[in-house]
């Protein structure tokens, strides 16, 4: 039966089958095995869902955040189009105002975008952009968060004045501040910022006559293909020459902690795998004291020391084998159901929503390998050990 198998995995099918007459050893092995399984599942199982929920996240808050903005003209968009990641470009003015309603008065964040001439990158197309509701021009209308909705008791269609210092005049009473009266047309979430300023967004036309603006008061609003990768947008624009903000002055602290949640739950977790791991570091040490006369006389036989690490190295990496293959089998199903798992127990959020999940190649690749890295590091001093037994020792006794 074994005949053309090699020798050393003909020993270590022989080893796995008679590891029943060792039931403590067994016993510490399938503990390992179900660890590590356990450990892999949970594993894939948080990691999709915080990703989903990071993702989601990204969509939900950078998509209405402006990305990046560089002081720069309209005639150098072109060249900002060639910057690595930007995939769109347009005209942008922002400014600070005070809004005067009738419950009070509020500092706003007065951005314009100028929609109707946005510069998009060759391979791509402006649906891609997900663009935030601006008003039409000459509405004079504002898109404007939904908390300042709810702080000032305010609804869709009230008036609220909008007044600017920004290129105020001089009149014959002194110098006189912008005013003008804005109506409240849409709403969009409310984004937690590190600067405690509300936004609101109106039409570039309409925002450029309030605010008196030049073309030197313009900026650039850039767009990337990916948010996340503006650090080798910024090293180019800083090459380049170019001043700029972006979102991370804004919204850098949020998900900061959003990604130091990701990686505190992944090592709470990754110690069941841990745990997992030393089991099998105590089931081959004992497999291995079990069978020191058995080594002695496959040395005796002529059999390698490489050949024995290699044995017993393999009988301790099937338990994180079999392991991790079983937590991928069950963990990515449970990933993509788990919003169905919660219901069944009564635990979802709401009964439409779905919780988001990515199920990430990369993230369940790098759980696999850490996992047989690790055991494969717990395997090394019992086989170690079995490889530099010395045949005399053990022989001599009997």
């Amino acid at each position: 039966m074994h005949l053309f198998q090699p020798l050393e995995l003909t020993i270590v099918f022989r080893y796995v089958k008679s590891n029943s007459h060792h039931r403590f050893a067994s016993f510490i092995g399938l503990l390992a095995t179900v660890g590590i399984a356990i450990g892999v599942c949970a594993l894939i199982v948080v990691s999709s869902i915080m990703q989903g929920l990071q993702d989601k996240l990204k969509q939900a808050v950078l998509n209405d955040t402006p990305q990046v903005i560089v002081a720069a003209s309209e005639s150098e968009i072109y060249q900002l189009l060639r910057i690595p990641h930007v995939i769109a470009a347009s005209l942008y003015l922002d400014g600070q105002v005070l809004m005067q309603t009738s419950n009070g008065v509020e500092l706003l964040s007065l951005q314009g975008i100028d929609v109707n001439d946005i510069k998009v990158r060759k391979g791509y197309n402006s649906d891609m952009l997900h663009l935030p509701t601006v008003p039409e021009e000459k509405s004079y209308a504002l898109n404007a968060e939904a908390a300042l909705y709810l702080k000032y008791n305010l609804h869709i269609g009230n008036q609220v004045r909008l007044i600017s210092m920004q290129n105020a005049k001089y009149s014959p009473i002194g110098l006189t501040p912008n005013q003008r009266v804005f109506t409240l047309s849409y709403y969009t979430p409310s984004l937690k910022s590190t600067t405690n300023t509300y936004k609101a967004i109106g039409n570039f036309s309409d925002i450029t006559k309030f605010l008196r603006a030049s073309r030197d008061d313009y900026s650039v609003r850039l767009w990337l293909d990916d948010p996340f990768k503006v650090d080798e947008t910024g090293q180019a624009l800083t090459r380049s020459g170019y001043n700029f903000t972006d979102w991370r002055d804004t919204q850098g602290a949020f998900f900061r902690a959003v990604a130091l949640e990701k990686l505190s739950m992944t090592l709470m977790l990754f110690l069941i795998i841990i745990v997992a791991t030393f089991n099998i570091l105590s089931s081959l040490t004992m497999i291995v004291s079990t069978r020191l006369r058995e080594i002695a006389i496959l040395k005796t036989l002529g059999t390698r020391s490489s050949s024995i690490l290699f044995i017993f190295t393999v009988i301790g990496m099937s338990c994180s084998v079999v392991g991790s293959l079983a937590g991928v089998v069950f963990g990515v199903p449970m990933a993509i159901l788990s919003s169905d798992i919660l219901r069944m127990f009564g635990f979802s959020l709401s009964n439409s929503a779905n919780i988001p999940v990515t199920i990430s190649v990369l993230n369940i690749v790098a759980v696999v390998l850490g996992c047989l890295v690790l055991s494969f590091l717990c395997t090394l001093y019992p086989a170690i050990k079995a490889a530099s037994t010395k045949p005399v020792d053990h022989l001599a006794q009997n």
